[in-house]
């Protein structure tokens, strides 16, 4: 007769708002490919702050060892999601949130180009440099060889939030004249609404086999 584990029981508790419940639903509609670093961090600390420990449980050996294995879980300290997005929507984003900001109406075939000169001065794409780091490692596999050429892991490391910034400023500089190519546009300025239509009818796959 085979031995048999031992299963144990324990109800831990969690004590939600109905902001909170709101945000996680809205988080919940999103594919896993979709959820950005912010998000992510979102849903952490929204768990942490919703855990709640049972002081009538002190002495169950049980529930305390769960309990403290979820609280490590959900410290920032130790919890790092990375960014499930591929770098050129990464890209994209932040293109696309920087003309935004810029208020303009029409998108150039030099787009791009633009982007990645204003990175670093009156742009970035991450706050600070454990950010950079954290985008980084998410996005490793996705960095364009020849893109990186001037770069040693050194580098990279002591100056992540430069780094990053110039690989998806190039990035951005690949991809706006590949898709002008990509969907035949007759002239070097497009409506911008129209460029982000062009955009959202992409999938992750579709950007990549611009730029591979």
């Amino acid at each position: 007769m085979g031995y048999e584990e031992k299963i144990m029981k324990t109800t831990i508790t969690f004590e939600i708002s109905e902001n909170h419940i709101l945000i996680l639903n809205s988080m919940n509609q999103k594919h896993t490919d979709q959820l950005t670093q912010e998000e992510l961090l979102d849903i952490r600390t929204i768990i942490e702050k919703s855990l709640r420990y049972d002081n009538d449980k002190v002495e169950d050996e049980e529930y305390n060892t769960l309990f403290k294995g979820l609280s490590k879980l959900m410290n920032y300290e130790l919890f790092r999601p990375m960014d499930q997005r591929s770098l050129p929507e990464f890209a994209m984003h932040h293109l696309l949130k920087w003309l935004d900001a810029l208020d303009v109406k029409t998108i150039s075939v030099n787009a791009g180009e633009n982007f990645y000169d204003a990175l670093g001065d009156d742009h970035t794409v991450s706050y600070n440099d454990i950010q950079a780091q954290n985008y980084i490692r998410a996005f490793w596999e996705d960095f364009i060889e020849e893109d990186c050429e001037d770069w040693d892991a050194g580098q990279i490391f002591k100056r992540p939030a430069a780094f990053l910034d110039q690989q998806v400023g190039l990035m951005a500089a690949h991809l706006v004249p590949a898709i002008f190519k990509d969907t035949q546009q007759d002239d070097v300025h497009i409506l911008l609404e129209d460029f982000k239509h062009l955009v959202s009818e992409m999938s992750a796959s579709d950007l990549w086999d611009l730029v591979d």
